[in-house]
This record gives structure tokens, sequence and C-alpha cells, in this order.
């Protein structure tokens, strides 16, 4: 009896396996943080800069995604399941938790 395949990463549920997951990472090409969920847990990618500049309806059940300014939606999320982001790639840089101050203090 053949195996069921692996679902990706944790209890994420995104329904497709992790080699999936790979490849399509792959293809996408995005830096972490490119990856977002619409309220009801579906996963879309917002390219260029990462940073949310336009609303738009989640392909599988119509909620509001995106979002204006640079600031996604309230009732969206980063897609941690995806890359192991815990950020939005437009905030990886201003966001002072993606860094460890040692890595400024030099060798001391």
């Amino acid at each position: 009896m053949k195996k069921a395949k692996k679902e990706i990463v944790g209890d994420g549920g995104l329904g497709v396996s992790e080699a999936e997951k790979v490849d399509i990472m792959k293809a996408m090409n995005f830096s972490q943080g490119h990856w977002y969920k619409c309220p009801n847990g579906h996963i879309y990618a917002i390219g260029e800069c990462g940073g949310a500049m336009q609303e738009s309806k989640c392909n599988e059940c119509g909620a509001k995604i995106g979002g204006h300014s640079h600031s996604l939606n309230a009732t969206n999320s980063v897609a941690t399941e995806m890359d192991g982001s815990r950020h939005g790639a437009y905030t990886l840089a201003q966001d002072p938790n993606n860094f460890d101050p040692r890595d400024w203090m030099g060798d001391h």
C-alpha cells in the first residue's frame, strides 16, 4: 500500500507535500516574507518589494487580500508555513526583531 503524501511543515494544512512547496518556492523565486494568508487561511504572494500596495479578492473564497501603502489588511497575515518568515518582506529591513544586535557590535 502506498503512503499518503506528507503534508507540509507542521499543521499548516496547505494541502501540498514538502517537495511541492519547495518547487513552488523555487519557481516564484521570492525572498522570505512574500507569502501571506487571507482571513480564511488561503495562501497568496505579493511580488516586487513584498509590501501590500493594492487590495484584491482571494481566488479561493473571495475575501479581501493585500492592502494599501505597504500596509497589509488587518484580516490578513504572514504565511509563516510557506517560508518560515515571521514578518512581511517589506518590513524585514525595518524590523529590529529580525536583527541580532551583536552583529552590529563587532567581535565583542
